[in-house]
């Protein structure tokens, strides 16, 4: 049987005005517990961020692998699709969605939530 959950981190909302994709995007950045904004840590941009975030409990697993010592603490950024299937389905803007909307307001002078972080690695986790 699974233990308590243990505690969590943090998690900032973003929102903007979307321009590879038109309309308003929305992401969560979760910082491990004992993390702050500028800290320099991986980074995984979570595709289906809904999904893994609140259904698939992607940080609450992140934190008990980092709380077994299985996992070294990384930041989450959960990216909400507008239109799934148009935006990930063999679509080669979505790489420019990421690096020109989504990095910049993350790791970037864009970024509006705090410091930015400082990636020491980048992964993307989620559906192709």
């Amino acid at each position: 049987m699974a233990g308590a959950a243990p505690e969590s981190g943090t998690t900032h909302r973003l929102s903007w005005d979307g321009t590879v994709f038109p309309g308003r995007r929305r992401a969560s950045v979760y910082l491990p517990r004992g993390v702050q904004p500028c800290a320099s840590l991986p980074v995984f941009y979570v595709q289906d961020g809904v999904a893994f975030q609140r259904i698939g409990r992607l940080a609450e697993a992140l934190e008990r692998a980092v709380q077994s010592g299985l996992a070294r603490p990384a930041a989450l950024v959960f990216v909400e699709p507008a239109d799934r299937e148009a935006e990930y389905h063999l679509n080669g803007d979505y790489l420019t969605f990421l690096t020109d909307e989504v990095m910049p307001r993350v790791e970037g002078d864009l970024a509006d939530w705090g410091t930015p972080l400082r990636a020491t690695e980048r992964g993307l986790w989620g559906p192709a």
